[in-house]
Protein backbone atom coordinates (compact mmCIF):
# COMPACT_ATOMS: atom_id res chain seq x y z
CA UNK A 1 0.00 0.00 0.00
CA UNK A 2 3.02 2.30 -0.14
CA UNK A 3 3.07 5.50 -2.19
CA UNK A 4 5.58 5.18 -5.02
CA UNK A 5 7.11 7.56 -7.56
CA UNK A 6 9.01 5.99 -10.44
CA UNK A 7 11.05 8.58 -12.40
CA UNK A 8 12.59 7.30 -15.63
CA UNK A 9 16.13 8.23 -16.57
CA UNK A 10 15.67 11.09 -19.02
CA UNK A 11 18.54 9.89 -21.21
CA UNK A 12 16.83 6.51 -21.66
CA UNK A 13 13.45 7.85 -22.82
CA UNK A 14 14.43 10.42 -25.41
CA UNK A 15 12.70 8.57 -28.25
CA UNK A 16 9.22 9.22 -29.59
CA UNK A 17 7.92 5.69 -28.99
CA UNK A 18 9.28 4.54 -25.65
CA UNK A 19 7.31 1.87 -23.83
CA UNK A 20 7.37 0.10 -20.50
CA UNK A 21 5.30 -2.35 -18.46
CA UNK A 22 4.40 -2.12 -14.78
CA UNK A 23 3.39 -5.46 -13.25
CA UNK A 24 0.87 -5.18 -10.42
CA UNK A 25 0.13 -7.90 -7.89
CA UNK A 26 -2.10 -7.43 -4.87
CA UNK A 27 -1.75 -3.68 -4.45
CA UNK A 28 -3.97 -2.74 -1.53
CA UNK A 29 -6.43 0.09 -1.04
CA UNK A 30 -4.77 3.43 -0.37
CA UNK A 31 -1.74 3.01 -2.61
CA UNK A 32 -0.46 5.81 -4.84
CA UNK A 33 1.66 5.37 -7.97
CA UNK A 34 3.25 8.24 -9.90
CA UNK A 35 5.14 7.60 -13.15
CA UNK A 36 7.50 10.39 -14.14
CA UNK A 37 9.39 10.47 -17.43
CA UNK A 38 8.63 10.69 -21.14
CA UNK A 39 7.44 7.14 -21.81
CA UNK A 40 4.85 7.34 -24.57
CA UNK A 41 3.25 3.90 -24.12
CA UNK A 42 2.59 2.43 -20.68
CA UNK A 43 1.24 -1.05 -19.99
CA UNK A 44 -0.24 -2.23 -16.71
CA UNK A 45 -0.01 -6.00 -16.28
CA UNK A 46 -2.49 -6.76 -13.50
CA UNK A 47 -1.62 -10.18 -12.08
CA UNK A 48 -3.36 -9.79 -8.73
CA UNK A 49 -6.23 -7.57 -7.63
CA UNK A 50 -4.90 -4.01 -7.28
CA UNK A 51 -6.51 -0.85 -5.97
CA UNK A 52 -5.11 2.67 -6.01
CA UNK A 53 -6.19 5.93 -4.49
CA UNK A 54 -4.00 7.79 -6.98
CA UNK A 55 -2.55 6.70 -10.33
CA UNK A 56 -0.57 9.29 -12.30
CA UNK A 57 0.95 8.96 -15.76
CA UNK A 58 3.56 11.31 -17.14
CA UNK A 59 2.31 14.14 -19.37
CA UNK A 60 4.21 12.59 -22.28
CA UNK A 61 2.33 9.28 -22.02
CA UNK A 62 -0.20 9.04 -24.86
CA UNK A 63 -1.42 5.45 -24.65
CA UNK A 64 -2.19 3.13 -21.75
CA UNK A 65 -2.77 -0.61 -22.07
CA UNK A 66 -4.35 -2.61 -19.26
CA UNK A 67 -4.00 -6.40 -19.26
CA UNK A 68 -6.51 -7.15 -16.54
CA UNK A 69 -5.68 -10.66 -15.44
CA UNK A 70 -7.22 -9.53 -12.14
CA UNK A 71 -9.26 -6.57 -10.96
CA UNK A 72 -7.87 -3.04 -11.20
CA UNK A 73 -9.48 -0.12 -9.42
CA UNK A 74 -8.62 3.59 -9.14
CA UNK A 75 -10.73 5.51 -6.65
CA UNK A 76 -9.69 9.14 -6.21
CA UNK A 77 -7.28 10.52 -8.84
CA UNK A 78 -6.38 9.36 -12.34
CA UNK A 79 -3.97 11.76 -14.04
CA UNK A 80 -2.71 11.60 -17.60
CA UNK A 81 -2.86 14.92 -19.42
CA UNK A 82 -1.46 13.46 -22.62
CA UNK A 83 -3.25 10.11 -22.67
CA UNK A 84 -5.48 9.76 -25.72
CA UNK A 85 -6.12 6.00 -25.79
CA UNK A 86 -6.87 3.26 -23.28
CA UNK A 87 -6.81 -0.37 -24.43
CA UNK A 88 -8.19 -2.99 -22.05
CA UNK A 89 -8.12 -6.79 -22.23
CA UNK A 90 -8.57 -9.62 -19.74
CA UNK A 91 -11.16 -11.07 -17.37
CA UNK A 92 -10.48 -8.76 -14.43
CA UNK A 93 -12.92 -5.98 -13.61
CA UNK A 94 -11.58 -2.49 -14.38
CA UNK A 95 -13.02 0.37 -12.32
CA UNK A 96 -11.82 3.86 -13.19
CA UNK A 97 -14.19 6.26 -11.46
CA UNK A 98 -12.04 9.38 -11.61
CA UNK A 99 -12.54 10.83 -15.10
CA UNK A 100 -10.31 9.36 -17.80
CA UNK A 101 -9.23 12.84 -18.87
CA UNK A 102 -10.25 15.44 -21.42
CA UNK A 103 -7.65 14.34 -23.99
CA UNK A 104 -8.92 10.75 -24.25
CA UNK A 105 -10.47 9.91 -27.61
CA UNK A 106 -10.65 6.11 -27.33
CA UNK A 107 -11.41 3.58 -24.62
CA UNK A 108 -11.12 0.24 -26.40
CA UNK A 109 -12.25 -2.70 -24.27
CA UNK A 110 -14.20 -4.75 -26.80
CA UNK A 111 -11.94 -7.76 -26.15
CA UNK A 112 -12.25 -7.56 -22.36
CA UNK A 113 -14.40 -10.10 -20.54
CA UNK A 114 -14.19 -8.32 -17.18
CA UNK A 115 -16.71 -5.66 -16.21
CA UNK A 116 -15.79 -2.09 -17.11
CA UNK A 117 -16.91 0.75 -14.83
CA UNK A 118 -15.59 4.08 -16.05
CA UNK A 119 -16.21 7.82 -15.92
CA UNK A 120 -15.39 9.27 -19.33
CA UNK A 121 -15.02 12.99 -18.67
CA UNK A 122 -14.13 13.61 -22.31
CA UNK A 123 -15.82 14.84 -25.47
CA UNK A 124 -15.54 13.27 -28.93
CA UNK A 125 -14.72 9.87 -27.45
CA UNK A 126 -15.22 6.34 -28.80
CA UNK A 127 -15.97 3.75 -26.11
CA UNK A 128 -16.29 0.02 -26.76
CA UNK A 129 -16.69 -2.66 -24.10
CA UNK A 130 -16.91 -6.43 -24.13
CA UNK A 131 -19.04 -9.25 -22.80
CA UNK A 132 -19.54 -8.31 -19.12
CA UNK A 133 -22.12 -6.07 -17.44
CA UNK A 134 -20.51 -2.68 -17.99
CA UNK A 135 -21.29 0.79 -16.62
CA UNK A 136 -20.12 3.84 -18.55
CA UNK A 137 -20.70 7.28 -17.06
CA UNK A 138 -20.58 10.08 -19.63
CA UNK A 139 -21.29 12.78 -17.05
CA UNK A 140 -22.47 15.94 -18.80
CA UNK A 141 -20.27 15.49 -21.87
CA UNK A 142 -22.50 13.35 -24.12
CA UNK A 143 -22.92 14.68 -27.66
CA UNK A 144 -23.51 13.30 -31.14
CA UNK A 145 -19.72 13.32 -31.62
CA UNK A 146 -19.35 10.41 -29.18
CA UNK A 147 -19.58 6.76 -30.24
CA UNK A 148 -20.59 4.25 -27.57
CA UNK A 149 -20.94 0.48 -28.08
CA UNK A 150 -21.16 -1.50 -24.84
CA UNK A 151 -21.11 -4.96 -26.43
CA UNK A 152 -22.74 -7.98 -24.81
CA UNK A 153 -23.92 -8.22 -21.22
CA UNK A 154 -26.47 -6.12 -19.36
CA UNK A 155 -25.02 -2.65 -19.75
CA UNK A 156 -25.77 0.76 -18.24
CA UNK A 157 -25.03 4.18 -19.70
CA UNK A 158 -25.11 7.06 -17.21
CA UNK A 159 -25.66 10.65 -18.32
CA UNK A 160 -25.99 13.88 -16.33
CA UNK A 161 -28.96 15.30 -18.20
CA UNK A 162 -29.01 18.58 -16.29
CA UNK A 163 -28.27 21.34 -18.78
CA UNK A 164 -28.15 19.05 -21.83
CA UNK A 165 -30.27 19.89 -24.85
CA UNK A 166 -31.69 17.59 -27.49
CA UNK A 167 -29.68 18.23 -30.64
CA UNK A 168 -30.91 17.61 -34.15
CA UNK A 169 -28.28 14.92 -34.85
CA UNK A 170 -28.86 11.37 -33.64
CA UNK A 171 -26.62 9.96 -30.93
CA UNK A 172 -24.35 7.01 -31.77
CA UNK A 173 -25.18 4.59 -28.95
CA UNK A 174 -25.64 0.83 -29.14
CA UNK A 175 -25.91 -2.20 -26.85
CA UNK A 176 -27.19 -0.22 -23.86
CA UNK A 177 -29.85 -1.92 -21.73
CA UNK A 178 -30.39 0.79 -19.12
CA UNK A 179 -30.08 4.54 -19.57
CA UNK A 180 -29.53 6.12 -16.16
CA UNK A 181 -30.17 9.86 -16.13
CA UNK A 182 -28.44 11.64 -13.24
CA UNK A 183 -28.43 15.30 -12.30
CA UNK A 184 -32.15 15.83 -12.80
CA UNK A 185 -32.38 18.90 -10.60
CA UNK A 186 -33.25 21.38 -13.37
CA UNK A 187 -34.17 21.29 -17.04
CA UNK A 188 -32.51 18.93 -19.47
CA UNK A 189 -33.27 17.01 -22.63
CA UNK A 190 -31.80 14.15 -24.61
CA UNK A 191 -32.32 13.17 -28.24
CA UNK A 192 -33.37 9.51 -28.25
CA UNK A 193 -34.22 8.98 -31.88
CA UNK A 194 -32.83 5.57 -33.01
CA UNK A 195 -32.00 4.47 -29.42
CA UNK A 196 -33.70 1.17 -28.59
CA UNK A 197 -33.14 1.21 -24.82
CA UNK A 198 -35.57 -0.90 -22.81
CA UNK A 199 -35.07 0.64 -19.35
CA UNK A 200 -34.76 4.32 -18.45
CA UNK A 201 -33.93 5.38 -14.91
CA UNK A 202 -34.14 8.81 -13.26
CA UNK A 203 -31.76 9.30 -10.32
CA UNK A 204 -30.51 12.02 -7.99
CA UNK A 205 -33.82 12.88 -6.39
CA UNK A 206 -32.79 16.16 -4.77
CA UNK A 207 -34.79 18.71 -6.76
CA UNK A 208 -36.69 20.39 -3.94
CA UNK A 209 -38.14 22.94 -6.37
CA UNK A 210 -40.20 20.89 -8.79
CA UNK A 211 -40.90 23.99 -10.87
CA UNK A 212 -37.20 24.38 -11.64
CA UNK A 213 -37.42 22.60 -14.97
CA UNK A 214 -38.59 19.61 -16.97
CA UNK A 215 -36.63 16.57 -18.10
CA UNK A 216 -37.58 15.79 -21.71
CA UNK A 217 -36.87 12.62 -23.66
CA UNK A 218 -37.43 13.54 -27.29
CA UNK A 219 -38.27 11.15 -30.12
CA UNK A 220 -38.15 8.17 -27.80
CA UNK A 221 -38.47 4.71 -29.37
CA UNK A 222 -41.63 2.68 -28.89
CA UNK A 223 -39.52 -0.10 -27.31
CA UNK A 224 -38.70 2.13 -24.32
CA UNK A 225 -41.62 1.49 -21.98
CA UNK A 226 -40.03 0.98 -18.55
CA UNK A 227 -39.16 4.06 -16.48
CA UNK A 228 -37.76 4.02 -12.94
CA UNK A 229 -37.48 6.87 -10.45
CA UNK A 230 -34.79 5.79 -7.98
CA UNK A 231 -33.87 7.63 -4.79
CA UNK A 232 -30.44 7.67 -3.23
CA UNK A 233 -31.05 4.81 -0.83
CA UNK A 234 -30.95 6.94 2.33
CA UNK A 235 -33.18 5.73 5.14
CA UNK A 236 -36.17 7.99 5.90
CA UNK A 237 -35.19 10.45 3.16
CA UNK A 238 -37.57 12.93 1.54
CA UNK A 239 -37.45 12.41 -2.23
CA UNK A 240 -38.16 15.03 -4.91
CA UNK A 241 -38.19 14.08 -8.60
CA UNK A 242 -38.42 16.62 -11.40
CA UNK A 243 -41.23 16.58 -13.97
CA UNK A 244 -40.61 14.29 -16.94
CA UNK A 245 -41.94 14.46 -20.50
CA UNK A 246 -41.78 11.27 -22.55
CA UNK A 247 -42.08 12.27 -26.20
CA UNK A 248 -42.61 9.14 -28.29
CA UNK A 249 -41.57 9.23 -31.93
CA UNK A 250 -44.87 7.91 -33.23
CA UNK A 251 -48.37 9.01 -34.04
CA UNK A 252 -49.92 5.70 -32.98
CA UNK A 253 -50.66 4.66 -29.42
CA UNK A 254 -48.15 2.70 -27.32
CA UNK A 255 -49.92 -0.20 -25.61
CA UNK A 256 -48.44 0.28 -22.13
CA UNK A 257 -45.73 1.99 -20.12
CA UNK A 258 -44.64 1.46 -16.52
CA UNK A 259 -43.31 4.07 -14.10
CA UNK A 260 -41.68 2.61 -10.96
CA UNK A 261 -40.85 4.80 -7.96
CA UNK A 262 -38.53 3.60 -5.17
CA UNK A 263 -35.63 4.57 -2.90
CA UNK A 264 -32.78 2.30 -3.93
CA UNK A 265 -33.49 -0.45 -1.42
CA UNK A 266 -34.32 1.49 1.77
CA UNK A 267 -37.58 2.90 3.11
CA UNK A 268 -38.00 6.58 2.29
CA UNK A 269 -40.10 9.25 3.94
CA UNK A 270 -42.33 11.43 1.77
CA UNK A 271 -41.92 11.26 -2.01
CA UNK A 272 -42.83 14.01 -4.47
CA UNK A 273 -42.85 13.44 -8.23
CA UNK A 274 -43.35 16.22 -10.75
CA UNK A 275 -45.74 15.86 -13.65
CA UNK A 276 -45.51 12.72 -15.76
CA UNK A 277 -46.33 13.66 -19.34
CA UNK A 278 -46.61 10.57 -21.54
CA UNK A 279 -48.81 11.10 -24.54
CA UNK A 280 -49.54 8.26 -26.99
CA UNK A 281 -49.65 5.68 -24.17
CA UNK A 282 -52.82 3.64 -23.72
CA UNK A 283 -52.21 2.03 -20.32
CA UNK A 284 -50.00 3.61 -17.65
CA UNK A 285 -48.96 1.60 -14.61
CA UNK A 286 -47.34 3.31 -11.60
CA UNK A 287 -45.57 1.03 -9.11
CA UNK A 288 -44.57 2.58 -5.76
CA UNK A 289 -42.34 0.82 -3.24
CA UNK A 290 -40.22 1.78 -0.22
CA UNK A 291 -42.55 4.64 0.68
CA UNK A 292 -42.36 5.79 4.30
CA UNK A 293 -44.60 3.87 6.68
CA UNK A 294 -45.49 6.64 9.13
CA UNK A 295 -49.11 7.79 9.10
CA UNK A 296 -48.21 11.12 7.48
CA UNK A 297 -45.86 9.69 4.82
CA UNK A 298 -47.18 9.81 1.29
CA UNK A 299 -46.25 10.02 -2.37
CA UNK A 300 -47.55 13.08 -4.22
CA UNK A 301 -47.60 13.04 -8.02
CA UNK A 302 -48.15 16.52 -9.40
CA UNK A 303 -49.99 15.42 -12.54
CA UNK A 304 -50.36 12.55 -14.99
CA UNK A 305 -50.91 13.86 -18.51
CA UNK A 306 -51.57 11.37 -21.29
CA UNK A 307 -53.93 12.14 -24.16
CA UNK A 308 -54.28 8.49 -25.26
CA UNK A 309 -54.54 7.00 -21.76
CA UNK A 310 -57.54 4.77 -21.22
CA UNK A 311 -56.18 2.86 -18.19
CA UNK A 312 -54.35 4.06 -15.07
CA UNK A 313 -53.16 1.31 -12.71
CA UNK A 314 -51.49 1.89 -9.34
CA UNK A 315 -49.63 -0.45 -6.99
CA UNK A 316 -48.27 1.13 -3.81
CA UNK A 317 -47.06 0.25 -0.33
CA UNK A 318 -48.40 3.48 1.19
CA UNK A 319 -50.55 6.55 0.70
CA UNK A 320 -50.60 8.23 -2.72
CA UNK A 321 -51.94 11.62 -3.80
CA UNK A 322 -52.55 12.50 -7.45
CA UNK A 323 -52.78 16.30 -7.60
CA UNK A 324 -54.07 15.94 -11.14
CA UNK A 325 -54.95 13.27 -13.69
CA UNK A 326 -55.44 14.56 -17.20
CA UNK A 327 -56.70 11.94 -19.61
CA UNK A 328 -59.41 12.91 -22.06
CA UNK A 329 -60.42 9.32 -22.81
CA UNK A 330 -59.57 7.72 -19.45
CA UNK A 331 -62.17 5.08 -18.63
CA UNK A 332 -60.47 2.69 -16.15
CA UNK A 333 -58.76 3.61 -12.88
CA UNK A 334 -57.50 0.66 -10.82
CA UNK A 335 -56.18 1.46 -7.34
CA UNK A 336 -57.00 -1.99 -5.91
CA UNK A 337 -53.32 -2.88 -5.40
CA UNK A 338 -52.58 0.20 -3.25
CA UNK A 339 -51.99 -0.56 0.44
CA UNK A 340 -52.70 2.99 1.65
CA UNK A 341 -55.18 5.75 1.00
CA UNK A 342 -55.32 7.14 -2.54
CA UNK A 343 -56.52 10.65 -3.33
CA UNK A 344 -57.00 11.68 -6.95
CA UNK A 345 -58.03 14.98 -8.50
CA UNK A 346 -59.45 14.47 -11.99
Amino acid sequence: AMNSTLPYNAADVTGASDSDTIALTSVTDGAELTLSGAVESMSLDVNGASRFDILEFDAATTSVSIDAGAALRVDDTLTGAGVTTYTVTGAGAVTLTPALGTAVTSYAAANATGAQTILAGATNITITTGSADDVVDMGATLTSNDTIDLGAGSNTLRVDIEGLTAGATDLSISNVDTLRLDGINTSGAIQMDNLAIANIRFDDATAANLDGGVITLTDIATTSTSFAYTGGGILDDDLFFSPVTVDYDTTTAIAAATFSISNGGLVADDMVVGAINANNVTAITINVSELGQAAADELTIADVVADNMTDLILTADGAVVFSGIDGDILDTIDFSAADGDVTAQL
